[in-house]
């Protein structure tokens, strides 16, 4: 991370990053739970799926940095500084730059975030 390499930094975070990366159909079970509201009842629980990543499953963190970066590779050729950004300057979630001036933060900052927000993918910055 080069996040204080120039004087004027940039940050965001990328809203509710897990709960943006919806599961397909026939992976849901992966993610499959039992709920019971009263362990006295005799019923069987309840079965549930998730259709989200979720915060604690060990494979969210690589699935969504995949993701996320796959996005930015896919938009490399029209926006090749936004792409680099996006790659090489997130820490899971959050993305930290520096730049030199304001303009350079503009510049980068207003594509990269764009580039994200037309994917899904939103940014609090």
């Amino acid at each position: 991370m080069r996040f204080r390499q120039h004087t004027i930094a940039v940050t965001a975070d990328i809203t509710e990053m897990f709960m943006q990366v919806k599961l397909r159909p026939q992976d849901r079970d992966a993610l499959r739970y039992l709920w019971k509201n009263d362990r006295r009842d005799d019923q069987p629980p309840e079965e549930y799926r998730m259709t989200s990543l979720i915060f604690g499953a060990s494979c969210s963190p690589s699935t969504v940095i995949y993701m996320k970066d796959l996005n930015a590779k896919e938009h490399e050729a029209s926006h090749p500084e936004a792409a680099a950004a996006i790659i090489n300057n997130h820490y899971v979630d959050d993305y930290l730059d520096s730049f030199r001036t304001i303009e350079e933060a503009t510049y980068t900052g207003k594509p990269t975030t764009n580039l994200n927000n037309g994917s899904r993918i939103h940014h609090n910055c």
